[in-house]
């Protein structure tokens, strides 16, 4: 169980640095690949590092493109990671990157509430709304200078991290989504397709290498 838990920070750390590399470094899929394999040729040597590089290098076979981007950002789960969380709390033992990665799972089954979520942050339409969009360069900014300087804001951090995955409308779960059905079948959706869905990535990835 503690083996999944951990699993789950992994994934959500993974998931984070695609999150990065994509939307502010604007790394193309061939890209994401190429520096996912390069990674596991070093240090950052694992499984997991060697099934994303796959996954980014899978061809959707129903439409154009590559599948990792027609995953829907919706993340499942079966419960070790909660079960992780659970038991460090009777423990009184701190787990804080597997309680993010638990948030992260939570928040991305929100899809509904977080195309609308977006839509009320870009415009402003409330007044709640438009007291976060008018203060949140302080906030920024404030939890910024904490991090360059060593300080631990965690309450500020985390809300902030909630604040901003919530109003998302994509998150990088459709990583999370593609690597849990690559190596456990747990199926995911599409964002342009009604149903649930499997690949053998293994099969894709590895075939077209030969």
């Amino acid at each position: 169980m503690v083996h999944n838990g951990i699993e789950y920070g992994d994934m959500q750390l993974i998931a984070e640095a695609y999150d990065v590399l994509k939307s502010v470094g604007k790394l193309s899929n061939e890209e994401l690949q190429s520096v996912f394999s390069e990674w596991n040729k070093g240090e950052l040597l694992s499984f997991l590092i060697e099934i994303t590089a796959d996954i980014f290098g899978i061809k959707d076979d129903k439409a154009d493109g590559y599948l990792v981007d027609k995953v829907l950002d919706k993340t499942g789960m079966k419960g070790t990671g909660k079960w992780t969380v659970q038991q460090a709390a009777e423990l009184s033992v701190a787990a804080p990157t597997i309680e993010a990665s638990l948030d992260a799972r939570f928040l991305s089954g929100l899809k509904e509430e977080r195309v609308e979520a977006a839509k009320v942050f870009k415009s402003g339409g409330f007044e709640f709304a438009k007291e976060i969009i008018d203060r949140q360069s302080a906030w920024r900014r404030v939890v910024c200078l904490a991090i360059n300087s060593g300080i631990s804001t965690p309450g500020m951090s985390a809300s902030l991290a909630y604040f901003d995955t919530y109003r998302r409308e994509r998150l990088p779960a459709n990583l999370v989504q593609a690597q849990r059905d690559y190596f456990g079948a747990h199926t995911y959706e599409r964002v342009d397709i009604e149903g649930s869905y499997h690949t053998e990535w293994f099969k894709l990835a590895k075939g077209s290498k030969i």
